[in-house]
């Protein structure tokens, strides 16, 4: 069984460019979903509970930091 990953960057080719990128470098690695900012991100990853998650730091509405910061504390 493979690992499960989400993206999460405000910038949309960034996202694109992860989600394409991680499985050709990881086969083992699937990236199952995506968020745009720290608050969809906080959502999708109670919903979708992924292995690993790759995350800007400097995002709107919520950065990468107090994202993490807050799903530890869930």
């Amino acid at each position: 069984m493979g690992l499960r990953a989400v993206v999460v960057d405000d910038e949309l080719l960034t996202v694109e460019a992860l989600t394409k990128l991680i499985p050709l470098c990881c086969p083992e690695i699937e990236v199952v979903g995506d968020a745009g900012n720290g608050e969809e991100a906080l959502e999708l990853i109670g919903s979708i509970e992924p292995d690993i998650a790759v995350v800007d730091i400097n995002m709107p509405v919520k950065d990468g930091l107090s994202m993490l910061e807050d799903s530890i504390e869930e």
